[in-house]
Order: structure tokens, then sequence, then C-alpha cells
């Protein structure tokens, strides 16, 4: 959740070799990724609990998905 905050931390402690934070790419992808992540949700979230979380880690992820998507599973 907060790897552009530990990016720019990174490239401010160890500005050699940059990390290219200010670069066109980097906004482009930051601008589309929002919409690609929406329009493929019901591709990666149903399979996200039962196969790459731990037990309880997918307890709380069918939890909070319910509520926040009004769905009682997400498996």
């Amino acid at each position: 959740m907060d790897s552009k905050a530990i990016a720019e931390k990174l490239e401010a402690e160890h500005p050699s070799p940059p990390l290219y934070l200010d670069s066109a790419e980097l906004k482009a992808v930051e601008e589309v990724l929002p919409k690609i992540q929406d329009a493929l949700r019901g591709v990666w979230m149903p399979p996200l609990p039962g196969k790459l979380l731990n037990p309880g880690s997918a307890e709380y992820f069918r939890t909070t998905r319910a509520k926040r998507y009004g769905k009682v599973s997400c498996d």
C-alpha cells in the first residue's frame, strides 16, 4: 500500500541509480491501472482468497469484499 512512499524515500536517500519516479511512462501507468483493475476485477478477485492467502487473511478478504461489493462470497 505504501510502495510509492517507499520508492520516494529510496529515491531521496539513494538517488543513484535513479528510479525515474517522474517519468511520463510511470504517470501513464498510474492513470490507466485503476481502469484495468476495475475491468478485470471479476478475473483476479475470485481466486485470490482461496489460492493466495492464508486462512485468516482469506476470511478477512471475503468479509471486507462482501461488505464493499455486496457479495456473499468471492470464491
